[in-house]
C-alpha cells in the first residue's frame, strides 16, 4: 500500500431496534428534589412536607394529568393554585398524597404548620429566602417575580426575603376546598 491509495473500511454494523414490546419500563418522569426513585423500590419522600405538580400526582397514580387536575376539587382537599394571570397552576399536598387518612381530620393552619417551614428568625421576623419558597411552591423564577408584590417581598442585605406571615396569608387565599360557613 502506498501513501496516496485512499483505504475504505466498511463502517461498523448498527444494532437492529428493539422492538417496543422488549423495551426496559421507562422510569417515572418525577421532576424536582421531592422524589427518590429506584427500581424496585416504592417512592420516598426527601422532605417532610412539600408541594407537588399535577406531574408527580399523575406519575403516582398512574393517572393523566388532564384527569388529575379534573379531579383535584373533588378528590383532594389540600390544593393550591399558585397561577399568575389568569392561568391555573394547582400544587398538592405530598402528605395527602402519601397518607390521605392521616391527614384526613387536619385543619388549615395545622397544614400550613406542617408545610411551611420555621426559619431562624432575621431582623426579628421570621423570613424565608426567595429561592426557599420558589421550591416550596414549585414555580419557575419568572412566576416568583410576578408573585412579588402579592407575597410582600422584602430585601434584606442584597437577598430578597418573604415573611412566613405573608406566604402563610397567600396559601390561606390560593387553597381551593375553602372552609364550610
Amino acid at each position: 500500500m502506498q501513501l496516496n491509495e485512499t483505504v475504505v473500511m466498511n463502517p461498523p454494523a448498527k444494532p437492529a431496534p428493539t422492538p417496543a414490546a422488549v423495551r426496559r419500563p421507562s422510569r417515572p418522569r418525577l421532576r424536582g428534589r421531592l422524589w427518590r426513585w429506584r427500581p424496585g423500590v416504592p417512592l420516598l419522600p426527601v422532605f417532610r412536607s412539600a408541594l407537588v405538580r399535577p406531574q408527580t400526582v399523575a406519575d403516582l397514580r398512574g393517572a393523566t394529568v388532564d384527569s388529575v387536575i379534573a379531579a383535584a376539587e373533588r378528590h383532594y382537599v389540600w390544593v393550591w393554585d399558585v397561577g399568575t394571570g389568569g392561568r391555573r397552576s394547582l400544587r398538592f399536598w405530598s402528605e395527602e398524597l402519601l397518607d390521605p387518612e392521616g391527614t384526613a381530620g387536619l385543619c388549615l393552619s395545622q397544614v400550613l404548620e406542617r408545610l411551611l417551614p420555621r426559619p431562624a428568625a432575621r431582623g426579628g421576623r421570621d423570613l424565608l429566602r426567595n429561592q426557599r419558597v420558589v421550591d416550596l411552591l414549585r414555580v419557575h423564577r419568572g412566576v416568583m417575580a410576578e408573585l412579588r408584590d402579592e407575597l410582600e417581598c422584602v430585601e434584606h442585605q442584597g437577598e430578597v426575603y418573604v415573611s412566613r406571615r405573608t406566604l402563610e396569608q397567600f396559601l390561606r387565599r390560593r387553597w381551593l376546598a375553602k372552609p364550610a360557613s
